[in-house]
């Protein structure tokens, strides 16, 4: 594979996947493997004879990807986009090895029966003969060195190293020590004054800080994905979200203007790349942002936005720190484009929330008309919002729970008591039923008596009854 010697691949980070398309359905696979380390680069096999051919070499920057890959290692991969699209992803060392060794020792094995040839010996005789040389100087080495003192250094004493080091203040005490262990000449110099434990505690931070700044430099950094359809995909952010994220990547000095220009340009799909793609691929970053921020970006009008602002009112069934937020949300709008100064914000804030939040005993609770003009800062009044309605909702769940236990027994008693009152309707009812059967009786007697007789004893009837 004369491609890893012409590139200079580094082959302990290295992959090499099968089944590229070069095209934008590759984007899956780019972000999948962005997730254990930050790719250096993407070099292409573009040879026909040799059977990697079409294949890629993905090279990561940092050795601790492939570590985090390695028990994975080989894998297909597939497309969550694209169902059909699978890659077959193995460590290039492992295929390095395998080619570059039957290589050499198909040729070592050639030249060997050449010389058999040439010698008249057999080749067997000639391959145990190379064979007994091989191995003499190995085992030759290994005695040698169980004999001899190996002198000490700074790799042999680090696993004496304590793992609760002291600080670089807690060391730089002993300057002195280490200065007067500097100035012995080498050979008169025992093994305490070659790796003090001074020297031993130095080196050990530094390579610990070392370390750290490298995985933050090599920290993989990834844009979401922007389109600029509509409606937005589920898998895209927001033009805003998307900017935001580009300008801090912009701010960031570890990267150059080329791989910033790589990534906003990898994170870009149509019609929002095919827009970029007229300026070419030696554009700078800041040309791409202010093209797509044409396209793509608010246009209205900064007084527009800040009388939309001043006429956002809470909504139904909204809270106050959710109107709080969406007041926020257009005032940071109306700011950026230019319609109100960024200075005055937090009182601006404060005065179309009073305005236009309905819940005054809240605002009366905070003395918030009174902070006009000292207003608080948003987090500082989203936090005051958000414990008092943490308050409020444990306050009301607690009273639900203290009523909804007193309205059982209440019912319960009522229960109880209806029962016992049933017996005063039954009574009345039966007393009615005598009173009419009562009644009956006399109209039959008054029936049978003459009728002025009757009338009057209807009157007496009536008259007794009322």
């Amino acid at each position: 594979m004369e491609v890893i010697e012409r590139e200079n691949v580094k082959v302990p980070n290295s992959l090499i996947v099968s089944g590229i398309t070069n095209t934008e359905r590759d984007n899956d696979l780019t972000e999948h493997l962005s997730r254990y380390g930050c790719i250096g680069r993407i070099v292409a096999i573009d040879n026909p004879e040799s059977p990697y051919h079409k294949n890629v070499i993905i090279e990561y920057e940092s050795g601790s990807a492939l570590k985090s890959l390695e028990p994975q290692l080989p894998f297909i991969f597939e497309s969550p986009h694209q169902p059909n699209l699978r890659y077959e992803i193995k460590a290039l060392s492992s295929i390095y090895v395998q080619t570059v060794a039957s290589s050499v020792t198909k040729g070592f094995m050639e030249e060997l029966k050449r010389i058999a040839m040439l010698s008249g010996k057999s080749f067997e005789d000639i391959l145990n003969e190379e064979l007994s040389k091989c191995t003499e100087p190995v085992s030759r080495n290994e005695d040698e060195s169980r004999r001899t003192v190996q002198p000490p250094t700074m790799v042999n004493a680090m696993p004496e190293i304590q793992t609760d080091l002291p600080r670089v203040s807690q060391v730089q005490g002993n300057r002195e020590t280490l200065t007067n262990a500097a100035f012995v000449p080498l050979t008169r110099m025992s093994i305490p004054n070659v790796n003090p434990p001074e020297v031993q505690r130095v080196v050990v931070e530094h390579i610990v800080k070392s370390e750290d700044a490298a995985s933050h430099m090599h920290a993989p950094l990834k844009l979401k994905f922007f389109s600029g359809r509509s409606p937005r995909p589920g898998n895209e952010v927001d033009y805003d979200t998307w900017h935001n994220s580009v300008e801090l990547m912009l701010q960031d000095p570890a990267f150059s203007d080329l791989v910033r220009s790589r990534k906003i340009i990898d994170s870009l799909l149509p019609p929002a790349a095919d827009i970029v793609r007229t300026l070419g691929s030696h554009a700078t970053p800041r040309a791409y942002i202010d093209l797509l921020d044409s396209a793509f970006g608010a246009v209205e009008d900064g007084d527009d936005l800040f009388a939309k602002f001043l006429n956002t009112l809470q909504d139904a069934g909204e809270r106050p720190s959710q109107f709080l937020q969406r007041l926020q949300v257009a005032l940071t709008l109306a700011i950026k484009r230019g319609g109100v100064s960024s200075d005055g914000a937090d009182r601006h804030l404060l005065r179309q929330f009073c305005r236009g939040c309905w819940d005054n005993a809240l605002i009366s609770e905070f003395q918030l008309e009174q902070k006009k003009t000292d207003p608080p800062s948003f987090s500082e009044l989203l936090l005051l919002l958000r414990t008092a309605e943490d308050k409020q909702s444990t306050k009301e769940s607690r009273m639900k729970k203290h009523l909804g236990t007193s309205k059982q027994r209440t019912s319960s008693y009522s229960l109880y008591a209806s029962s016992d009152e049933v017996e005063s309707p039954q009574t009345s009812v039966s007393d009615l039923k005598k009173q009419i059967s009562l009644l009956q009786g006399h109209v039959e007697s008054l029936r049978k008596a003459k009728p002025v007789r009757s009338r009057v004893l209807l009157l007496k009837l009536f008259g007794r009854i009322s």
